[in-house]
Parts: C-alpha cells; sequence; structure tokens
C-alpha cells in the first residue's frame, strides 16, 4: 500500500513499475479502435487533485447538456471525492483509493460496460492502469512529456 499522494516512495513505483506495466500491458491492448457512434454509457477516471476536478467541471456540464440520455459514471478518489458531489452533470459516483491499485482495478472492472472512457489525470501511470481495466469500447488519455503513460489509449491527447 502506497500511503501518501506525491510520496517519493509512491513516485518511484509509479515510475519503475508504471512504464514497464504500461508497455506490457500496451502489447494486449487493441489496435485501431474507432469512437463508437451511439454512446449510452460514459466512465470517467479523475482520481486526485481537487483542482484538476475542478477546472473539469464545465466539461462534464458541457458533456451531460449534449448528451442528456448518456449514463456518465466518475471514479474519484478519497482527496477528491468532497467536491465532486458538488457538480454537476454525473450520474454515479464510484469511490477508489488509488493506495490499493487491485481493490481500485475490480471496482473499475466490475462496474461493467462503457462505449466510452476518459482518463483526465495528465501525470500518474496509475490511471492508465486503472483504464486498462476498464470494460471499455474506447478509450481517452493524455499524452504527457517523458510520462510514457498514453500507450493504452485509443485517443491521446497532448498535455501542455
Amino acid at each position: 500500500m502506497i500511503r501518501k499522494r506525491g510520496s517519493q516512495f509512491a513516485r518511484a513505483v509509479d515510475y519503475y513499475v508504471g512504464i514497464p506495466l504500461v508497455l506490457l500491458l500496451s502489447l494486449f491492448r487493441p489496435r485501431h479502435r474507432t469512437a463508437p457512434a451511439s454512446i449510452r454509457r460514459i466512465g470517467i477516471l479523475i482520481s486526485a487533485a481537487i483542482g484538476d476536478t475542478i477546472v473539469f467541471s464545465p466539461l462534464l456540464k458541457a458533456l451531460k447538456k449534449k448528451l442528456p440520455q448518456t449514463e456518465i459514471v466518475l471514479f474519484v478518489g478519497p482527496s477528491n471525492k468532497p467536491c465532486v458531489s458538488l457538480l454537476e452533470g454525473m450520474d454515479t459516483i464510484v469511490d477508489i483509493d488509488p493506495h490499493h491499485f487491485i481493490a481500485s482495478a475490480k471496482r473499475v472492472r466490475d462496474s461493467g460496460k462503457f462505449d466510452l472512457w476518459f482518463d483526465v489525470g495528465q501525470w500518474p501511470r496509475l490511471n492508465a492502469l486503472l483504464s486498462f481495466f476498464a470494460r471499455a469500447g474506447f478509450r481517452v488519455g493524455f499524452q504527457t512529456a517523458c510520462q510514457y503513460r498514453h500507450f493504452l489509449y485509443d485517443r491521446v491527447v497532448r498535455h501542455s
């Protein structure tokens, strides 16, 4: 168990274990998938950082306005859960704990199928690994310089 967000130990595990795992699992990722034509269910992973959650909130509201019949499921960590309940646009909140990776991966996996999956975290490879375990038809995440986390997504957005 990794105790503290941002700790040297957590960063070392994320780097020395995360990069090889992302690269290894990318070999098993289906290639050349296209974005779904019909979207009934969206999963969004926003596991940490209250600031990132607040910055993301207008997108969540706009997404729900554009796709009102779509179920939006947010996967949140303990550090941002208090502010997530104040946001508009999601239908379900699923608690995960990045400090307990296996339990979190199981929660993501057991949450059902998603037509579309967004990982809105920019840095940790943990998010990319959790995204890999989502039963999603199409995954979107950030490509951040020197993080090597983007190999598990179907579409990447360059983070600057």
